[in-house]
């Protein structure tokens, strides 16, 4: 039987501009609501989880290579950055 992987590791993309800094994820499959960041004591935090949604049929038996489950990605910054200010996009496909 087919058992998921419960957890994974994103891949990320950090880009300091003039003004910015722009911290990006790929995860796809994972739904707006599954995401959540959190800022404390300088370091900005992602969460999420990619659920695992079984429509295995009896007579047909495939195998998976997709990653499911929680991950979590921790950031340190900046002391310049202004955290009042930080803002979360999420965009699909």
């Amino acid at each position: 039987s087919f058992e998921p992987t419960r957890s994974f590791v994103p891949r990320a993309e950090v880009l300091e501009t003039e003004k910015d800094f722009v911290i990006s994820l790929d995860v796809p499959g994972v739904k707006e609501s599954d995401l959540a960041v959190t800022v404390n004591s300088g370091i900005i935090t992602i969460t999420g989880e990619r659920k695992f949604e079984s429509s295995i049929e009896e007579k047909t038996k495939r195998t998976t290579e997709k990653i499911y489950g929680r991950f979590e990605r921790s950031f340190s910054l900046p002391e310049l950055v202004n955290t009042e200010a930080i803002d979360a996009h999420y965009e699909s496909g």
